[in-house]
């Protein structure tokens, strides 16, 4: 999650595939606006709780 000022801006989203001996195969990580993983309650003044 990334705030700018207390107040929720965008996630940063990753995922890795595994390859069969244990390491990592594949990597992929993007940063979005829209989509929160975690759902913070909205307070009064526009911040996440």
């Amino acid at each position: 999650m990334v705030t700018e000022a207390g107040r929720y801006t965008g996630s940063f989203l990753s995922a890795a595939v595994i390859s069969p001996g244990g390491l990592i195969a594949r990597y992929q990580s993007f940063f979005t606006t829209s989509f929160e993983l975690v759902d913070w309650a909205p307070q009064g003044d526009g911040s996440r709780a």
